[in-house]
């Protein structure tokens, strides 16, 4: 399988897990290398104004 189908579905895989559901999770994975994005948004942040630590990696 060449490198680039392997790490799509490496990328298909993250993607569809529920977590993905609560928030704009997206991911890119590459050679030594995968780099996860997710945009913050008001609901991810606790009373004392920090992200909850389920949203960290």
């Amino acid at each position: 399988m060449p490198n680039e189908l392997h790490y799509k579905k490496l990328e298909n895989m993250y993607l569809s897990a529920k977590i993905n559901e609560t928030a704009n999770y997206q991911i890119q994975v590459s050679e030594r290398k995968s780099e996860i994005t997710v945009e913050a948004n008001p609901d991810m942040y606790h009373a004392a104004g920090a992200v909850f630590t389920y949203h960290h990696f």
